[in-house]
């Protein structure tokens, strides 16, 4: 029987996968396609996130003016907040569960500016960050 049924397997589909997983063992992941094959996979040049607030001054709030702005004001502007504020958790949960992120001298989570961004505020794992991160959610899943 299955309690709990996920239809996609990108990013977001096995991210749900493994938070379903604290619940329930009886899950299905029903793609059309490899997760390899998924979107997620496009985001070559990095995450977004505010990681450091005391080093070049950015902050949530940029962060989410900066987001509304490169969508062309067209995104929901609830869900583009929501996704900014929770990036910083989001980032260190994918650094818990084996994202290989690049790293500064000092260990910290490397971060660059990528376009629209007025802060360094994307993490990075060379070019091919959307990539290992599904990778490393496809292996988790997989456990």
């Amino acid at each position: 029987m299955i309690d709990i049924l996920i239809i996609g397997s990108g990013g977001a589909g096995l991210t749900a996968a493994l938070e379903a997983k604290k619940t329930t063992d009886n899950i299905v992941v029903l793609s059309k396609t490899y997760p390899t094959q998924s979107q997620t996979c496009q985001a070559q040049g990095g995450i977004n996130g505010v990681l450091k607030t005391t080093c070049d001054k950015d902050n949530v709030a940029s962060h989410i003016e900066d987001t509304i702005k490169s969508a062309h004001e067209i995104g929901d502007e609830e869900t583009i907040k929501y996704m900014c504020d929770h990036s910083r958790e989001t980032i260190t949960w994918l650094d818990d569960i084996g994202v290989p992120f690049s790293r500064e001298k000092d260990n910290s989570i490397a971060q660059r500016k990528l376009g629209g961004a007025t802060h360094n505020r994307a993490c990075y794992s060379s070019d091919y960050t959307g990539l290992i991160i599904l990778h490393i959610l496809y292996d988790n899943c997989l456990k």
